[in-house]
């Protein structure tokens, strides 16, 4: 008896929302039963790493992709960029705390949640934005107004959207996700100097191939 038509997609968290309904659309049209992994960057190189199949590999950062093909495991000219990942401030829906920019995050009773950095690839960006836009005086009252850190995306949102947080540094696209909980203050462009803006991409796993 032949095993039953399926795919394996590894896939970066902050995507969990658009891909549950794309996989859920494939399988109707398809007929193909699609496994999806959500996780963080780290977690989806380590289990590249470790030989875990998959079909597609699915990042919102295109480090992680060339690590991918530098260990020869992406089928060559199967990488596709899909989308642009713009950094903004998402706030509480109305903005009750009139948070305008960056430097707000400073001012007392802010209360912030963050991803973390070495674990989650909007963290690294945060951390990036705060450090190279506030001066030492803001960033320490800023650190200061963190009351969470989260090892997910998913996390993140939810500390907005439940209240226990005023504002996340996030993706553009999470207030589409959530319009009547989330507002989205965007950053400046100099607000985004020397920050390199990532581009979702998508690749084939080359142990797919060889299933």
């Amino acid at each position: 008896m032949s095993e039953e038509p399926h795919l394996t997609v590894l896939c970066g968290a902050a995507f969990s929302k658009p891909f549950d309904e794309i996989v859920t659309n494939f399988q109707k049209e398809k007929g193909v039963k699609v496994y999806i992994a959500y996780a963080s960057v780290p977690s989806l190189f380590s289990q590249l790493v470790l030989g875990r199949k998959g079909g597609i590999l699915v990042t919102p950062t295109q480090d992680l992709m060339r690590r991918a093909e530098e260990k020869g495991l992406i089928v060559s000219g199967s990488v596709k960029d899909f989308a642009y990942m713009v950094p903004v401030l998402d706030v509480r829906k109305g903005n009750p705390l009139n948070i305008k920019g960056i430097s707000d995050l400073a001012r007392p009773g802010i209360r912030i949640a963050m991803a973390d950095p070495e674990a989650v690839y909007i963290g690294n960006l945060a951390r990036e934005i705060l450090e190279k836009n506030l001066n030492a005086e803001e960033l320490k009252k800023t650190t200061a107004n963190i009351v969470t850190h989260v090892e997910d995306f998913s996390k993140l949102t939810t500390a907005l959207i439940f209240k226990q947080v005023d504002a996340i540094i996030s993706f553009h696209y999470l207030q589409q996700w959530y319009p009547e909980k989330i507002d989205v203050i965007k950053l400046k462009l100099e607000d985004l100097k020397q920050i390199e803006i990532g581009k979702a991409t998508l690749g084939v796993l080359i142990m797919y191939t060889k299933n």
